[in-house]
């Protein structure tokens, strides 16, 4: 039984159990920083050809063989030390989410707006407010004067118009309300290895390159009363962009699709022929659509990185959110694909879990508390529970979302069935080959050819087991041994089919 439309880091935990309307439901994962603390450092081939018989196990016999048979009922009830740093640092973080309360990330006013949405449409059609506009816009990076006298002097030869030509400050409170943009700005390593967030929001030093968090210079000449950051990432929160959608009555009614589409598919008879959206899928409309209530918002989690410049190093990460309400011509507009977060360069992160951490606790709050929004289609107010559905990178970055070991690992598999791959000699790399290759004898290729038909489907129980396997690691030798057996790299938090109350798909 797996949990969600398909094993993502975010489908660990709730991925918007809004079957439940009052939106209080057991979490049962979470993003974890993975980057190890300098005294747990980790050996950097994971896909090497492990010849060696696995170290010692320190654990009870019963816990042991519960572990590698992936007995749940077992797991369920013991406690396991964990001895490594990195791993302790994981759990932090998975209790973090597990507990998120917007009440922490947003100040009295931007709370109280985002649990009271304005009952209105905004009104963008007055000249003089897209005059305000397009001189606020226009002189963005330049200092709160650059604005303010020109419209002094606007007034200056009309006098008429006075309180409708918007001052500095109102401008600025009305295009956040329009934008519904809320920056949450972390510290981050000026060599961008992780973001300061979660377990690692206290600590002054990196744990990877040990550069300062703060400016040395003016902390040292202020005896430590200013602290401020080398370098920030921005995280956008996705609740309040949510609130905008529905706020105008013409987003309001495309966000109305997937609601309309779906009654129509379960009042089908027959399932379609051919299908052209996730809706008209049958694990979709069997074991997904049921748990949804109207309003609730579906969500694809997508990240990548761009390169700024061509000759130059110059790595720029960012993380989107992607609306399924809409109609699959929609999905990917322009103005439907909302931001997520950017971690600035110009290197690449090393512990890129860390980074997520602001967005993806945010939406863990939304899905605890629900989101009020206004409808302005039927002018009413309803319950958002936003629904993470898709978790999506490209083959190299999902490594870091999914917390597999890579394609290029003994298993391979993103969804993490047990295909083992044959591993090329001389090389870190294994390749998903069914067919034993003639006159092998090289450990990691000789197994049998394997029959495709035989291979079983990804395992719930077995994903359990790994993450305990992966926690019960002494040494950090023992850890990549743990890997390699598992094919998990990273740990995300295991399930409870007894807290479940959002779509399972069976097994077949």
């Amino acid at each position: 039984m797996i949990p969600s439309c398909n094993r993502s880091p975010w489908s660990d935990y709730p991925p918007g159990s809004s079957g439940n309307p009052q939106g209080n439901f057991p979490p049962s994962g979470s993003p974890l920083p993975g980057t190890p603390p300098p005294g747990n450092p980790l050996p950097p081939d994971l896909n090497q050809d492990l010849d060696s018989e696995d170290e010692e196990s320190n654990l009870p016999n019963n816990l042991e063989h519960s572990i590698r048979t992936g007995n749940p009922d077992l797991l369920d009830t013991q406690d396991i030390t964990v001895y490594l740093d990195d791993l302790k640092d994981t759990l932090v973080a998975i209790r973090e989410i597990r507990n998120a309360s917007l009440n922490t990330q947003f100040d009295e006013d931007d709370l109280a707006n985002l649990r009271n949405p304005t009952k209105e449409e905004l009104d963008i059609n007055d000249c003089y407010f897209h005059l305000s506009l397009d001189m606020y816009l226009i002189l963005t990076n330049a200092p709160q004067e650059t604005y303010c006298e020109p419209v002094s002097a606007f007034l200056r030869c009309h006098p008429e118009v006075k309180g409708r030509l918007l001052s500095y400050d109102q401008i600025k409170c009305r295009v956040k309300n329009l934008t519904s943009i809320i920056p949450i700005h972390d510290n981050m390593c000026i060599n961008s290895c992780m973001a300061f967030t979660s377990p690692y929001k206290d600590l002054d030093s990196c744990l990877k390159c040990l550069e300062y968090c703060y400016d040395p210079v003016l902390l040292h000449s202020s005896n430590g009363a200013t602290k401020k950051p080398q370098q920030s990432m921005t995280t956008i929160p996705i609740g309040p962009q949510i609130q905008a959608l529905w706020s105008h009555h013409l987003s309001a009614e495309k966000m109305s699709y997937w609601e309309q589409i779906t009654e129509t598919l379960l009042n089908q008879d027959e399932s379609p022929n051919i299908l052209t959206d996730y809706t008209e899928g049958e694990d979709y409309l069997m074991h997904m659509a049921p748990h949804l209530k109207l309003h609730d918002t579906i969500l694809m989690f997508s990240v990548d990185r761009a390169q700024l410049y061509r000759n130059k190093r110059s790595d720029c990460w960012m993380y989107i959110w992607v609306i399924y309400d809409l109609t699959p011509g929609d999905h990917y507009k322009k103005q439907y694909v909302l931001p997520g977060g950017f971690v600035p360069g110009p290197n690449a992160p090393k512990n890129l879990d860390s980074f997520f951490f602001s967005g993806i606790y945010h939406l863990s709050a939304l899905q605890h508390e629900g989101l009020l929004i206004w409808d302005a289609h039927n002018w009413q107010l309803h319950h958002d529970n936003p629904f993470l559905f898709f978790a999506t990178a490209d083959a190299i970055g999902i490594v870091d979302v999914s917390g597999s070991a890579g394609h290029h690992a003994r298993l391979g598999c993103q969804l993490m069935c047990e295909l083992p791959g044959r591993h090329k000699p001389g090389t870190g790399h294994y390749y998903p080959a069914l067919l034993k290759p003639s006159d092998c004898t090289h450990c990691g290729s000789n197994h049998n050819d394997i029959d495709i038909n035989t291979i079983s489907n990804p395992d719930d129980r077995k994903y359990q087991a790994n993450l305990l396997l992966l926690l019960s690691s002494t040494n950090p030798n023992q850890h990549v041994q743990h890997q390699h057996e598992t094919g998990q790299i990273k740990l995300y938090g295991s399930d409870k089919k007894d807290t479940w109350d959002w779509a399972v798909f069976m097994d077949t």
